[in-house]
């Protein structure tokens, strides 16, 4: 089983035409306001992206090192079921914000749970922190 990859969400991508050509502004004071907020609007949206990237990075770093990844070659960090839960609501977290404002549906918590089961973690105790 391989991690699901997440599409990084729309909102992360400021809509970059220029407004200025399309504003018909007599006053320039509210121009240089449109230019100011549209390059605010940049950098917001380019630090946005790159705090994205490092979350899916920790994403696939729980779920390759620390769970021990889909080939099991890598040996699980995890050792006992309250580790187990721990890293399944750890996980089910960051992959629900990597998901946008909508979140995931669950889906992150349910992949977690069949990776813990797969290491044998109890199927009573997966979800028990939902």
């Amino acid at each position: 089983m391989s991690t699901v990859e997440f599409r990084r969400p729309d909102i992360l991508e400021a809509n970059r035409e220029s407004r200025l050509d399309q504003t018909k502004l007599a006053d320039e004071y509210l121009r240089d306001r449109l230019t100011e907020t549209q390059q605010a609007l940049d950098r917001i949206c380019d630090y946005s992206r790159t705090l994205w990237g490092k979350l899916d990075e920790a994403r696939h770093y729980l779920f390759d090192d620390v769970a021990g990844g889909e080939d099991g070659r890598t040996r699980a960090m995890l050792t006992s079921d309250s580790e187990w839960r721990a890293w399944v609501d750890l996980f089910a977290g960051v992959s629900s914000v990597l998901a946008g404002t909508t979140g995931d549906s669950g889906l992150g918590r349910s992949e977690a749970t069949l990776v813990a089961r797969s290491h044998g973690m109890e199927a009573r105790n997966a979800n028990a922190r939902r």
